[in-house]
């Protein structure tokens, strides 16, 4: 089943639970929109085409189609969607259960698993509260929720993104090991802060940045987000933009629409010799020779 507009404000209960079956919402809004603050269940939250503006456990947070959040059981989420455009949210449900049993079976050995003992097939699970990437699996498990709605006998759907929530979520708590600080409410928010930071980077990839401006994007003082982000991602804000950029002259290479010159420039390197050698160290061979399999 799948449910195509957001919970009644009207009808709303301060104390709805943690605990729900499993179920899709796909709601297309349009103008204002104010659910209170509530208890969720295990929820995935994503929106597309414009930023849907929440509070996850009293963090005011906006959410687009870049990224998406996974709230625990017991979390706290409003919604507030204050703007007049169209707005297409979505919220995955999965029911504690189908969260828990999955939960056992990857902490389970091999051998565990074959008994096909429900009592060892529990456990427990706990995402932080940070912002997610999408990667193909998420992206195609969304898509086929959205198109198919959720029936009882799709449960294998539910658990291939469950599947891929704990991959994320195995990377996103050892990222947070590496930031510095002792609150995890603080380790998760300089999380946020530097994956906008991230994200900043990736949408103006092609401009001429300085530390300054992104330091800004991630509303950080410069010095403070230095340091954080060589923490965090193991490069300097410069070498990653400049892997950044390599990275994407590389895929605009594979077009075969581009010259080497033309695709220095689009993705801002001021010299030829300088692009096609920082291209060579990074990849292995010189951005003439690229894509290799059509030469």
């Amino acid at each position: 089943m799948i449910v195509n507009q957001l919970p009644d404000p009207r009808l709303f209960r301060s104390h709805s639970g943690g605990h729900t079956g499993n179920a899709v919402i796909n709601a297309v809004t349009s103008g204002k929109y104010h659910y209170p603050s509530h208890i969720t269940p295990y929820v995935l939250v994503a929106n597309s085409k414009h930023s849907g503006h929440y509070r996850l456990n009293g963090r005011a947070t906006d959410i687009n189609e870049q990224f998406f959040y996974f709230l625990n059981a017991g979390d706290q989420l409003e919604i507030d969607f204050r703007g007049k455009e169209t707005l297409e949210t979505m919220l995955v449900l999965f029911s504690g259960e189908l969260v828990n049993r999955m939960a056992g079976c990857r902490g389970e050995t091999p051998d565990r698993l074959l008994d096909n003992d429900p009592a060892t097939a529990l456990g427990a699970f706990h995402m932080p509260t940070i912002p997610l990437a999408y990667n193909e699996t998420v992206i195609q498990c969304l898509h086929a929720l959205k198109r198919d709605g959720y029936r009882e006998e799709q449960d294998d759907v539910l658990i291939e993104l469950l599947d891929a929530l704990w991959a994320l979520s195995d990377g996103g708590k050892a990222a947070l090991g590496r930031i510095d600080a002792k609150k995890r409410s603080t380790r998760e928010e300089l999380y946020r802060r530097l994956f906008l930071a991230e994200m900043f980077m990736r949408d103006n990839v092609t401009e001429p940045l300085t530390i300054d401006e992104i330091a800004k994007a991630a509303c950080m003082n410069k010095f403070h987000f230095l340091t954080s982000f060589k923490l965090r991602y193991g490069l300097s804000p410069h070498q990653w933009l400049v892997r950044l950029k390599l990275e994407y002259a590389r895929t605009l290479l594979l077009t075969g629409k581009y010259s080497v010159a033309d695709t220095c420039h689009q993705v801002g390197f001021d010299s030829p010799g300088t692009f096609s050698l920082l291209f060579k160290r990074t990849f292995g061979y010189p951005p003439s020779k690229y894509p290799i399999s059509n030469k």
